[in-house]
């Protein structure tokens, strides 16, 4: 993962998906060739935990991974935050596992049992001859387990920031959990072309929780990328500049025809004014651009034009906010476009 592979489009949210969907794969199939080739150590009621274990391991890891890489996060970290969210993760889903096998189980069923007569429903019993109830009743539970300890492992190797941060880490596991059942269940018992099939069931599970894991839990933020102008004319094609304020800061670039102290210059000729127009970011990292001159200026972005041109009866400039790839027309010829590129690019 190099984030000056990742374009700042909407198709970058899903970067983090593909990347956790490849490793939770890749704990299944990890998981599948020791079976196969070594063989189990375990008895095969622990076939669903030792499976699990595999996989919350490889999607913990793959996320921390994954934001190591494109922070460039120094090697030493990286390891350490690998082998906190591997081993949080790792612990976190066996003592979930036991802890509902031992007592918790019980403890769910009987709480239900004694409100389903309130509400006039049978009471709820564990039938081992139909096999959707033993979905519903014990897989269903394992996996939502294994997605709450996938959110334990990654929060225990990022910083917490505030209970909204860790909020979403867990709803993202009940998420993910909720979505492997869901998949296994489906491709098991309910696909029919797929006839009951054990090796499709759980690997489109595990690449499915891989990625709604990581589409929901974590996604590229927009501090790894500033803002960039870029000029579209003919005299200085290709000719651009960093809005490159630090986070908590703020900094502002002026665009105009004036020789001297401007950080774009362009020619008169082309109907730019001395001071023109000016791009800045605040300490939020919102970008906005103001109109500073009565000269025509018109920003154009998709299905959407707005005149620029500055009021000499108002108090102060008009500005708007930018998005990447917005436009901006100086006077009769040129042209400026912002950009949002990786932090890194020089």
């Amino acid at each position: 993962m190099n984030i000056f592979l990742v374009p700042y489009t909407w198709l970058r949210h899903l970067q983090m998906s593909f990347w956790c969907g490849i490793f939770s794969l890749l704990g299944w199939w990890a998981f599948l060739s020791y079976f196969l080739l070594i063989g189990p150590f375990w008895s095969p009621d622990m076939d669903g935990l030792v499976w699990t274990s595999f996989l919350v391991v490889s999607t913990a890891m793959g996320a921390i991974l994954c934001e190591g890489n494109l922070r460039r996060t120094p090697l030493r970290w990286r390891i350490v935050k690998l082998s906190t969210a591997g081993g949080v993760s790792l612990l976190a889903n066996v003592l979930l596992f036991f802890m509902y096998t031992g007592f918790l189980g019980e403890l769910i069923f009987s709480i239900l049992n004694l409100i389903k007569p309130l509400v006039g429903s049978d009471v709820i019993e564990v039938e081992f001859g139909d096999p959707h109830r033993i979905i519903f009743q014990h897989q269903l539970t394992m996996m939502v387990l294994a997605g709450i300890s996938v959110s334990l492992g990654t929060l225990f190797a990022r910083k917490w920031d505030g209970w909204s941060h860790v909020l979403n880490h867990i709803l993202a596991g009940l998420l993910c959990g909720l979505s492997l059942a869901a998949t296994w269940s489906y491709f098991l018992y309910f696909a029919p072309s797929f006839g009951s099939h054990l090796y499709y069931s759980a690997a489109l599970g595990s690449l499915v929780f891989g990625m709604v894991f990581g589409l929901s839990a974590w996604s590229i933020p927009d501090s790894l990328y500033a803002g960039w102008i870029r000029v579209l004319s003919r005299t200085r094609f290709g000719y651009r500049v960093p809005i490159d304020a630090k986070a908590g800061m703020a900094k502002e670039r002026f665009i105009g025809s004036y020789t001297n102290g401007l950080d774009v210059y362009l020619p008169q000729q082309e109907g730019v004014m001395e001071l023109h127009v000016s791009a800045y970011v605040d300490e939020n990292q919102n970008y906005y651009v103001r109109g500073l001159s009565q000269r025509e200026t018109i920003l154009n972005r998709f299905l959407e034009k707005i005149r620029m041109n500055y009021d000499p009866s108002s108090p102060a400039p008009f500005e708007t906010k930018l998005s990447s790839e917005d436009r901006i027309r100086l006077g009769e010829q040129a042209e400026i476009e912002f950009i949002m590129l990786p932090r890194e690019e020089k």
